[in-house]
């Protein structure tokens, strides 16, 4: 169950901004990524672990637009976002059960 919303919800998220935006959002690599991490936290941990990289993603991006070190219109890696929450879920679970209570 883990691995199918691992990788049906952000290959679902990949399409839906395929349709919007007419370019790919997810690489193949960070849905893979997803459905390993998927098997390891559920399906609840899994859509924390996408929507709190999503938050961490847009964080760095934001301020390395701000630093003038990127820009806008380039592509930013995204699997570097999804590791750093995934080790934190993994070796600071109290801490992310408490951080999941607040958006869930």
């Amino acid at each position: 169950m883990g691995a199918a919303i691992g990788f049906g919800v952000p290959l679902f998220v990949t399409w839906l901004f395929y349709k919007l935006r007419g370019q790919i959002g997810l690489g193949g690599g960070d849905i893979k990524l997803y459905g390993i991490l998927g098997l390891y936290f559920g399906p609840v941990g899994i859509i924390f672990t996408i929507f709190l990289s999503c938050l961490v993603g847009a964080i760095i991006g934001l301020g390395l637009i701000a630093s003038n070190r990127m820009t806008k219109d380039k592509p930013m890696a995204f699997g570097p976002s999804i590791l750093l929450v995934a080790a934190f879920q993994i070796f600071f679970p109290q801490y992310a059960s408490i951080v999941q209570s607040w958006f869930f």
